[in-house]
This record gives structure tokens, C-alpha cells and sequence, in this order.
């Protein structure tokens, strides 16, 4: 069901580009699959495959990173790998395997193991800190508190000060197009988007 999806909150950290891709009308996934109602069970059952895939590969201990693709259809960069850690532990992972790929196992991918990913003497400070336990509910690592970032402490406020930053910009990007688009999509598509760009010199500006 779209319609709840495109209602989530996270969306508002979305480009506008980005979003008005997702509507309905412009929906790859409906344009698709919409008029082709036998594609439906076909993907589920893919999906299902998937996970069994994810499954086998951890019963023969194979090391898995988190990871997710950005931005596609409904997926936000950063929520997503949260709702990922949850498909993980509903296909068996515990609550610390399902971490783990996002932390000590890329750091053994890379080599760097000691370096981060770890909270260990000597590593690099770039910690999570969250209000809850997540070995108990991997949801709990949604409950951000504030993040360190090598050595610098970034506290709630701050993350959401930076949120509201985000949002503001793409809401004042989503007004100032519709504002050119107002005047007809030939003026819009002619039109140039600043006349002076702050911080850029005279000829960078064009």
C-alpha cells in the first residue's frame, strides 16, 4: 500500500527530486507491475528466496554486511539501514549478529579491524549512543541519544537541528519550483535557477 509509505515522516528528509519519483504518478513500481497483476506473487516469492538466502548464509557463519540501496523508491538513506537490522533478526539473527553487520564485519572486509567498529582502546571514536538496549530489541538502536563522530560529540539536538535544516531546504526547493513551473514549464526550463550564487565567483556562477 503506498499511500502509508509516502505518509512516513522520514520522507521529509528526501530531495524533492527524489520524492516526486516516488508519487503515484510517477511510481516506477506501479507503472510496472500495476497492470500486471501476475507479477505480484512472483516477487513476493523472490523476496522469499532472498531471505532464505540470508538465512543459509548465516547457518554456514558467512560474514554479512548491512547495506542498502540509496535513494530508491521509498527507501531513505539511514532509516533504511535501521528497518534492514529488523529483516535481519526476523530471518534468525540475533540482535548482536545483526549489528555486527554493520560494524565489526565491514571493518574485517576493509582490513581495519582494530580501527573501527569496535569500541576498544586505540579505535576510532565514532560511537552510537542510544537510550535503550538494542541487544535486547534491535529497535532500540533507533533511540538515538547522540552520535560521536571521531572524537566529536554530536548530541540530539544538534542531529535534530541538522534534520530540521534538511527538511526546511528541501520544502523551500519544493516552493521555489513550483514558484518557476507557475510560470509555465518553457520559462521554467529557461529560466536561470539564481541569479547570483553566494560564495562563487562571476564566472562560476553560470
Amino acid at each position: 500500500d503506498l499511500a502509508p509509505l509516502l505518509r512516513d515522516s522520514a520522507n521529509q528528509y528526501v530531495a524533492p527530486s527524489h520524492l516526486e519519483s516516488w508519487q503515484p504518478r510517477n511510481n516506477e513500481y506501479l507503472r510496472s507491475f500495476t497492470p500486471n497483476a501476475e507479477w505480484a506473487p512472483k516477487l513476493a516469492a523472490r523476496y522469499a528466496f532472498q531471505e532464505k538466502i540470508v538465512q543459509g548464509l548465516r547457518a554456514a557463519g558467512v560474514r554479512l554486511m548491512l547495506g542498502t540501496d540509496a535513494v530508491g523508491p521509498l527507501w531513505v538513506p539511514g532509516w533504511m539501514a535501521h528497518e534492514e537490522l529488523r529483516v535481519l533478526v526476523r530471518n534468525g539473527f540475533t540482535p548482536f549478529e545483526a549489528l555486527q553487520t554493520a560494524t565489526l564485519n565491514p571493518a574485517v572486509f576493509l582490513g581495519q579491524r582494530g580501527e573501527f567498529g569496535t569500541v576498544t582502546v586505540g579505535a576510532r571514536a565514532d560511537l552510537l549512543l542510544v537510550d535503550a538496549n538494542p541487544l535486547t530489541d534491535v529497535r532500540n538502536a533507533e533511540r538515538i541519544a547522540g552520535v560521536m563522530v571521531r572524537g566529536r560529540w554530536l548530541p540530539r539536538e544538534v542531529l535534530d537541528a541538522r534534520l530540521g535544516a534538511i527538511a526546511a531546504a528541501n520544502r523551500a526547493e519544493e516552493q521555489r519550483v513550483a514558484q518557476l513551473l507557475a510560470g509555465g514549464v518553457a520559462a521554467a526550463g529557461t529560466r536561470r535557477c539564481r541569479p547570483r550564487l553566494p560564495g562563487l565567483p562571476p564566472q562560476e556562477q553560470r
